[in-house]
């Protein structure tokens, strides 16, 4: 576990944290949202939360949610760089939106991962997520886990 990482909240984009965001992106996942997308996405959220995780100044991982409803949380999307996995940041970013989220009113939160990411399905269900929900999409094989805890 990383001892040297830290953590930033922020509540809405600029243009260097877009980018920054979309550098992750980019780093982690094979098909990257675009910065259209972030954008789009994020400016008509309430409660946005973007915790970006650093370890010597540099974005080694991310967390971003916002308000699905009053009662519920959505944690939308995250990751970390594959070169720093294994090293807690992940966990970190998590308990850190888990120890934000009541201060907003919302009493849990929800999350939805694909199946091929085990190691992300396997942190929530250590960290006191259920499973309440499974689909496959009819245009693909993908399985999507939707995942809920209560805070």
């Amino acid at each position: 576990m990383s001892n040297n990482v830290e953590i930033k909240k922020y509540n809405q984009f600029d243009d260097s944290l877009i980018d920054e965001v979309y550098n992750l992106e980019c780093e982690i996942f094979d098909s990257p949202y675009s910065k259209d997308k972030l954008k789009r996405e994020s400016s008509v959220k309430n409660h946005l939360m973007i915790l970006i995780a650093y370890i010597d100044g540099k974005a080694v991982g991310y967390k971003i949610g916002f308000e699905l409803s009053a009662r519920i949380f959505y944690s939308w999307i995250g990751g970390v760089v594959p070169g720093n996995r294994g090293k807690g940041i992940a966990r970190q970013l998590m308990e850190k939106q888990h120890e934000l989220i009541p201060e907003m009113g919302h009493k849990c939160v929800r999350t939805f991962t694909e199946n091929k990411y085990k190691d992300m399905l396997i942190l929530n269900l250590r960290h006191g997520f259920d499973v309440i929900g499974v689909y496959k999409s009819d245009h693909d094989e993908k399985q999507t886990i939707m995942l809920e805890k209560l805070l």
